[in-house]
């Protein structure tokens, strides 16, 4: 997740260049690391590429409705935070991106602190929808990162057997180290 040394990347998708440049701008100062698109097309290109923690998406782009990005980031199964950031004020747009999948709603013209408070919030459901998602599956072994479970799988015929393995993570050794400095 996003720390001091790692800011989050915040993926702007609008195709107005001025206000594209304040956004960035504006998501520097308090420390994200923004990524901009000036189009659907290039949007879901970054996305591919950069893995952002939270995408602020217009929904009137030149090339596609910002609405069929959102239904397609989560039909590919993406779980990341989508806040809106539209023109578009009617109550059955803001009803159709939440029920596509975004997770907030901005109306331009918009106020910076109530922006920035959003994208903070975005990224703190962010981490939380993510919860079951970083899982690694090598071979027979199944590890859950953030559960630090693991567990064979079902074998398949002919498949070698892993017996055992020990899996250290940050988060095991600092609870580790809390626990023998509490005893």
């Amino acid at each position: 997740g996003p720390t001091e040394q790692d800011p989050a990347t915040v993926l702007v998708v609008e195709d107005d260049p001025s206000l594209c440049r304040a956004l960035a701008a504006t998501l520097k100062a308090p420390g994200f690391r923004p990524v901009t698109a000036a189009s659907a097309a290039e949007g879901l290109r970054w996305f591919a590429h950069y893995a952002p923690d939270l995408v602020l998406l217009d929904l009137g782009l030149p090339d596609r409705d910002g609405l069929s990005v959102i239904a397609d980031l989560r039909a590919r199964g993406s779980t990341t935070p989508i806040v809106v950031l539209s023109a578009r004020g009617g109550e059955m747009v803001k009803v159709q991106a939440l029920d596509l999948g975004a997770d907030d709603y901005v109306q331009k013209p918009f106020g910076v602190d109530e922006l920035l408070a959003r994208l903070r919030a975005g990224l703190r459901h962010g981490v939380q929808a993510r919860g079951s998602a970083p899982v690694v599956t090598a071979g027979d072994l199944v590890v859950d990162l953030l559960l630090e479970r693991h567990a064979p799988q079902p074998r398949t015929q002919g498949a070698p057997h892993v017996e055992s393995i020990t899996l250290e993570t940050p988060a095991a050794n600092r609870r580790q180290a809390a626990s023998s400095v509490a005893s």
